[in-house]
Order: C-alpha cells, then structure tokens, then sequence
C-alpha cells in the first residue's frame, strides 16, 4: 500500500503548495503587512515573483512524480499484488496459479477450510469482491491505454461501468450477464460473444462505442447483434443501465438475460435505449 501512496502525491504536493500559499496571504492581511506592501508603491501581481521562486522545486516534484513515480508506484504495487498471489498459492495450495479467458485468476486445490481465510486475504488486497460470471465481471482489452491498434479506450469504460453497478445484491438478482469489451475490430476482448458487447469505433478522432445483444459463448454460442448508432463514452454506463432495466422488465420467471434476448429480440432494448437518448 506504501507504493501506491506514490500515486497520489502530485495532487497532495499541489494541495500543500496551494494551502501554504493561501495561509501566507491570509497572514500578511492579518497582520496588516499588505497595507506596507500597497503603501510602497507595490501591487498583488509583485507577489507573483517571489511565489514562483518558492513554488519552482515543488513544480519539478509535481512534474516528476506525475511522469515517472506514478508508473513507479502502479508497478510496485503490482509486483507486490504478484507476490501476494504466489504467496497464496503456496500456502493454500499446491503453487499453482491459472489465468481464465474470463481475465480471472484461479487457484486450484485450495482446501475448502482454507476457503475463508484465503477470502478474507484477497479482500484485503481488493480481490475478494464476489462478482464471478455477474455483470461487473468484465472482459476487456488494453485498449487505446495500452494498444497502437486500438480505436478507443477499454479500461475506462469497464472501470466506469463498475462504477455505475457497485451493488453487489442487485448484481446477484440480475444473474449471469456477460459483458464483452474491444477497443477495435480485432476483438481481443471478444465482444462479439458478450451477452452485451461492447465495440470501440473512431468517429472523426473521437472516441464511440457500439453496443451488440445476444452473444454467448460454450454450448449456445452465438454472436452478438448491432443494436444501432454508436455512442460517446460519458454515454456507455447509462445505455447499460437503459439495457438491464429492460431486462428487468421483460424477464419472466428469472430467466436469464441471454434467454429474455432471445425471446423478444432486439426491438425493445431499441426503444428504450434510442428514445431515452433522444430526450
């Protein structure tokens, strides 16, 4: 945790530099100092020399913690992520550790009364949320963070919609959705076989997002269908909630939102998708 802390400091030095600032300027009109400073002749932009020579260094700080510290701290943080996993599969199993197409990390031959407490050591290290195979267990690409090939960005979208479905109890009384992110038509995160896809497209430079219903993969694999038009990313989460909403709707009997797809097809998702984002 002390490496992520690294992360974080170029808005706490620039806090620190605002708040020392402001406290300094608050005291000389306490103390009547700005009073001898307007007297001799001298205005609030005089201030702004002797500000930067105090504020230079914190500048370079800021400047280089936030181009190299920052990938210092996340890299640190995962290696120490890495040996807490080795870790685990040592003493919880027999060292091995597997890697899903799902993009989920599996560790076999864990005794089930280990279970607990391995549990409450991933939820310690932020892995323990209990999302397997429900909504916000989500398959995505790199995207354009990472990717020369991509056209839009993959993690922020995922990290948005996590955002947006923080409920674990309403996750768990969805059911099984799978939701498929790519950031361009190589599909690395296969979202053509998504219950719900998810496709970034370039528009003129700018970053949008086609959506498909119906995929699934095993034994009913089927691809997905184009719903319609794209859509800009501040938009994604909200058409995704629009999408659940009607599967909540049209469900019969908690039946699984790849089966209420099947059963009604695309039109109602449609309507309720493009007349709620024409208003």
């Amino acid at each position: 945790m002390g490496y992520t802390v690294l992360s974080d400091m170029p808005t706490i030095l620039s806090m620190s530099l605002f708040i020392s600032v402001l406290t300094v300027v608050t005291r000389m009109y306490r103390d009547s100092e700005m009073v001898i400073w307007f007297a001799s002749g001298r205005g609030l932009i005089s201030l702004v020399r002797p500000l930067l020579r105090f504020a230079w260094p914190v500048f370079l700080v800021v400047a280089a913690l936030a181009l190299l510290g920052l990938r210092f701290g996340r890299a640190r943080a995962w290696r120490q992520l890495g040996y807490a996993l080795a870790g685990w599969s040592e003493r919880y199993g027999f060292g091995e550790i597997r890697v899903s197409h799902e993009q989920n990390l599996v560790l076999p031959d864990v005794r089930k009364r280990d279970l607990y407490a391995l549990w409450r050591e991933a939820c310690a290290a932020g892995l323990g949320t209990a999302n397997g195979g429900l909504l916000t267990d989500i398959i995505a690409c790199p995207g354009g963070d990472f990717c020369a090939l991509a056209n839009a960005k993959s993690i922020p979208i995922a990290q948005a919609i996590q955002q947006r479905f923080d409920d674990l109890d309403y996750l768990h009384d969805l059911g099984a959705i799978s939701l498929n992110i790519s950031g361009c038509m190589n599909a690395c995160g296969h979202h053509h076989i998504g219950n719900i896809g998810i496709l970034g497209v370039d528009k003129n430079g700018s970053e949008w997002y086609q959506f498909t219903l119906g995929g699934s993969q095993g034994q009913q694999a089927t691809l997905g269908k184009v719903i319609g038009p794209s859509f800009a990313a501040e938009e994604v989460p909200r058409v995704i909630e629009r999408i659940v909403h009607t599967y909540v709707d049209y469900r019969e009997n908690g039946e699984a939102f790849f089966d209420t797809v099947q059963r009604i097809g695309l039109e109602p998702f449609k309507e309720r998708v493009y007349a709620e984002a024409a208003v």
